[in-house]
């Protein structure tokens, strides 16, 4: 019903703005005509089961890298987790996105994030970046997987970085949400991949994959990382959710979330392998 609710309401950008607090205690000025946004309104979470696995794979003073930041959900988590002694390198292309996020950074008083305005990818540069125009299910009551960001179907021209350049340090995790284009930001970061090993969490999603794009997920094995499913299952009974990962051999039919992890690392994750 809340699903559906939000496909019939129609909310235009800027028009309803809520400022909100997360199950984590994280603050959000949250525009309730994005999807993402609307999710913290009406469940207090978005994606619970990344800030679930978050706390796994994440310690004091880590370093972090959220490639596709959007207004800062992922990233004000981390940055909690690692704390003032660690940081959090936020990449994010679109101007109005990354000012939200910044105003998000300060409503949780975070001093340990690093903002890059930029599209994180295998070469620096300037790139022709094209918004296409999220169309929403009503059947299903959801955007689609374009929803989080505002689309005009106009192009942008915004900077590119790799990953090897905006960072020399170790590094515990990246994040990579970046719509199809996940292969060539991994490929922008082999020099961090191959010194530090880091655990990768990226999006499969096999329509827009096509032509050029690909997955990492070849790549990643080859490298000798194991990878699993991240499902948020849900008790047939109660209804509470919970985080499981699954052993992938080989690439679904259909779209999820993939953890990447090195073999030391495993053993932090192993309780939640089914």
């Amino acid at each position: 019903m809340l699903y559906r609710s939000y496909a019939k309401a129609g909310c235009r950008p800027g028009d309803s703005t809520r400022r909100l607090t997360t199950k984590s205690g994280d603050e959000f000025d949250a525009d309730l005509s994005s999807f993402l946004e609307w999710q913290l309104w009406a469940f207090g979470s978005y994606e619970w089961h990344f800030a679930e696995l978050f706390r796994h794979l994440i310690r004091p003073a880590d370093r972090c890298i959220d490639v596709g930041a959007n207004v800062g959900v992922h990233t004000t988590r981390l940055a909690k987790l690692v704390g003032v002694q660690g940081e959090v390198i936020a990449v994010e292309p679109d101007k109005e996105l990354a000012r939200r996020a910044r105003n998000n950074f300060l409503l949780n008083r975070l001093t340990n994030v690093r903002l890059i305005e930029a599209a994180a990818s295998d070469c620096g540069g300037d790139s022709a970046l094209l918004y296409r125009p999220s169309a929403r299910d009503p059947n299903k009551g959801r955007a689609s997987l374009l929803h989080h960001r505002y689309l005009t179907g106009s192009m942008a021209v915004v900077p590119t970085v790799t990953i090897d350049d905006i960072n020399e340090s170790p590094v515990a995790l990246i994040k990579i949400d970046v719509e199809g284009y996940e292969a060539a930001v991994v490929q922008g970061a082999t020099r961090t991949i191959d010194a530090y090993s880091p655990s990768i969490i990226f999006e499969y999603a096999p329509e827009l994959l096509h032509g050029k794009l690909r997955s990492p997920f070849g790549w990643l094995r080859e490298k000798g990382y194991e990878l699993f499913r991240i499902r948020h299952a849900r008790h047939g009974l109660t209804g509470r959710g919970s985080l499981e990962l699954e052993c992938m051999q080989a690439l679904p039919d259909k779209g999820t979330n993939i953890l990447a992890i090195s073999t030391s690392m495993a053993p932090r994750v192993s309780s939640m392998v089914r």
